[in-house]
């Protein structure tokens, strides 16, 4: 305590605070300096969203992974900590500001700091803006190069920046890059002693982005000079730039402009120190009212891996289930600022998903990257994983009562493998700041990791349509359903643009005869001036089948029947003509991939309860899928209100079952479906302050 009352006290005039006097002792005593370090050392903030936002690196390794670097804002102040167990206990805790209050949003890099070619210690650099009152702010600057033991003084590095109303803050982001003239790319410890590097600051202001760059040892900061974008200034917001680790010329920027529905990239070219021409990662165009998805897409974060790829990641909103979902895009890792002609959508039914933050690490001998987001209404933080070649995903949930959930841009200059850390604030005030594995809340469930090895919905982007297509379901006599994925494709190639179609095609399907009909959706996303449907023909077996729709069965979405091939393999794909085109009408954008988890979307739910009475346990109905009747069976610990309703994909409330006080026990009731239609319905329990849910399948 002695120590935290010292570190806290206002300096006194003449003596820097560091010297002990009868006097004044180590400075004048600032009690509420003392309580945010103190509560800063217990791991807590007084502010909710001391992690928030995503496009900021809040949390950051040292090279070779020994360290754990991590900065967040609490009570208007900026604080740093230091691990050196990966995040287990923290052995440093400093506050950056100088006491002044009003700081806010602290971005870190870790870049290589060394006169000789080696790298000799870690280079910590922090930024962050400070309030100066009403739409005005300035940035400060603060570094450390003994691992976070001591630090420079902050230093004002610009004044006043005016934003906008649309804009909320100037948002400063920072990373490192390494160049010499004429010379990149060298094999690591070869560097010449001519060999510079440089940090590269971007933020925004009224006017739109600015951008300024300082070289080591960071004494002077250049700029700030602007960046032109083909949309307006004062709605350019959430700027998020990445960096190759160690020694290297590459760095990207994405960032997104309010009410413009697009999400737009930049690459800084080290060799000229000069910035490409503008990029669009992801842009929604307008098709009508409510038929499209991912509209307002915003909050972008981009990560860049050793394997020679960027990430950029970012939420938007889903007209069709009415949710915010997350948009993923890889890159080809180069200098001509182009994306994969592959895009990835991950959603979930019953809940929004806000602010994702990514990053690329190396780990159990491959290459992998991670999506990091909260759950908007159950308050959890998910993880989407998978290995470098986008083939395979997994989904799990590490805590409740959490959010703003922020990864590293994690380095590999060393070449070890790193777990990556995931750092999130809870929602109980005093807020704690918390790693995936440090002090988590017990969660009354565990939901383990679901595996996605399969595409079961896929969508071909075009400039002015969208066609989405999937969900193919074999049905026999007696209920029984198979689900059929789509055909897998090498995710590092380009596109065939010559036959766009058969991205949309199923895997081979046999049907040994138990299976009488095909079930399949699709959806049409058009302009609002469009030419007529001619048809649609879906392939079976080789057999074109004409099934006819109006456009404004399309816009809505169709589920239509085929039948089955029996006693042979086969596949079914789409192919929709329209009079007085040859080919798809508009310039084609990207494939689509929908990330479901499938066990969780068509059947039994993807939780697993534990068993333990202190919590209140939903089983899985049965029978399941089921045919109009089914059996829901739970259990209370604790006297008290229950409420179990049903609802439908969209989260409307189909029914009631249950709402009531009930003495703790086990209970059961029955569900009738009688009046509804085939699909994916869920029930969820409220009791004991807790709240679980399942989802069950209605095959009629």
């Amino acid at each position: 305590m002695r120590d935290i009352i010292r570190a806290s006290a206002d300096k006194v005039p003449g003596m820097g605070g560091q010297n002990r006097t009868d006097e004044y002792g180590y400075g004048r005593v600032n009690a509420y300096q003392a309580l945010l370090l103190a509560l800063a050392y217990a791991n807590k903030s007084t502010d909710g969203g001391a992690t928030n936002p995503n496009n900021v690196r809040q949390i950051a390794y040292g090279y070779g992974g020994q360290k754990l670097y991590l900065v967040f804002a609490s009570g208007g102040e900026i604080f740093f900590r230091r691990s050196t167990d990966n995040g287990v206990s923290w052995d440093i805790i400093k506050r950056l500001s100088t006491g002044d209050g009003n700081n806010c949003e602290p971005t870190i890099t870790v870049h290589p700091y060394g006169s000789s070619s080696l790298t000799t210690t870690d280079g910590i650099h922090v930024v962050w803006s400070r309030r100066v009152n009403g739409n005005t702010f300035d940035i400060y600057y603060t570094k450390s190069f003994d691992f976070g033991q001591t630090w420079s003084n902050p230093v004002k590095i610009v004044s006043n920046v005016v934003i906008s109303s649309y804009q909320f803050l100037p948002w400063p982001v920072i990373a490192g890059v390494s160049y010499q003239e004429g010379v990149n790319n060298l094999p690591k410890g070869m560097l010449p002693p001519s060999y510079v590097r440089a940090l590269v600051l971007v933020f925004v202001d009224q006017n739109g982005l600015k951008w300024m760059y300082s070289e080591e040892p960071y004494t002077y900061w250049y700029g700030p000079y602007s960046l032109s974008s083909t949309a307006p200034g004062y709605f350019i917001w959430y700027p998020s730039v990445a960096s190759y680790s160690g020694d290297n010329p590459f760095l990207y920027l994405t960032y997104d402009a309010r009410f413009l529905h697009k999400i737009y990239s930049r690459f800084f070219n080290v060799e000229t120190f000069s910035w490409s021409d503008e990029a669009i990662v992801y842009a929604y165009e307008y098709r009508g009212s409510g038929t499209d998805t991912l509209t307002y897409p915003r909050h972008s974060c981009v990560s860049v891996g050793m394997i020679h790829s960027k990430y950029a990641v970012w939420m938007g909103w889903d007209n069709i289930i009415q949710k915010w979902a997350i948009g993923f895009r890889a890159g080809n890792f180069s200098k001509d600022n182009t994306w994969s002609d592959w895009m990835w959508r991950y959603f979930e039914l019953l809940d929004s998903l806000w602010y994702p933050s990514v990053c690329s690490y190396y780990s159990g001998g491959t290459y992998k990257i991670a999506i990091a987001g909260t759950r908007e209404q159950s308050k959890e933080t998910f993880i989407l994983k998978a290995d470098a070649s986008l083939h395979s995903w997994s989904i799990s949930t590490t805590g409740l009562n959490s959010l703003y959930a922020v990864v590293p841009n994690l380095n590999y200059w060393s070449g070890f493998a790193i777990n990556f850390k995931q750092a999130m604030t809870n929602q109980s005030y005093p807020y704690t700041i918390i790693l995936t594995d440090q002090g988590l809340p017990k969660l009354n469930v565990d939901r383990q990791f679901v595996e996605i090895d399969k595409i079961y919905r896929r969508a071909l982007v075009f400039d002015s349509w969208r066609f989405e297509f999937g969900d193919i379901r074999l049905i026999g006599k007696d209920g029984e359903m198979k689900i059929v994925p789509l055909k897998t494709f090498d995710y590092s190639e380009p596109v065939d643009r010559s036959d766009l179609w058969k991205y949309l095609e199923s895997e081979d399907i046999f049907n040994d005869g138990r299976f009488e009909k095909i079930k399949i959706s699709l959806r049409i996303s058009p302009p609002d001036i469009v030419p007529e449907v001619n048809d649609v023909l879906i392939f079976s077996g080789g057999e074109a089948l004409r099934n006819i729709f109006s456009l404004d069965e399309l816009k809505k979405g169709v589920d239509f029947e085929i039948p089955a091939p029996k006693g042979k393999i086969f596949t079914v794909k789409p192919l929709v003509k329209f009079k007085g085109y040859q080919k798809e009408p508009g310039d084609f954008v990207a494939v689509e991939n929908y990330l479901i988890d499938l066990i969780s979307y068509y059947n039994a739910s993807s939780y697993s309860i534990s068993k333990s009475v202190s919590e209140p346990l939903l089983e899985q109905n049965y029978p399941n899928p089921f045919n109009p009747v089914t059996v829901i069976k739970f259990v209370v610990p604790a006297d008290g209100h229950v409420i179990l309703r049903v609802y439908d994909i969209l989260g409307r409330e189909i029914a009631t079952l249950v709402d009531e006080y009930k003495k703790s026990g086990s209970y059961q009731v029955t569900f009738d479906a009688s009046g509804l239609s085939s699909g994916v319905y869920f029930y969820r329990l409220d009791a004991s302050g807790k709240i679980v849910q399942r989802k069950m399948l209605l095959v009629k």
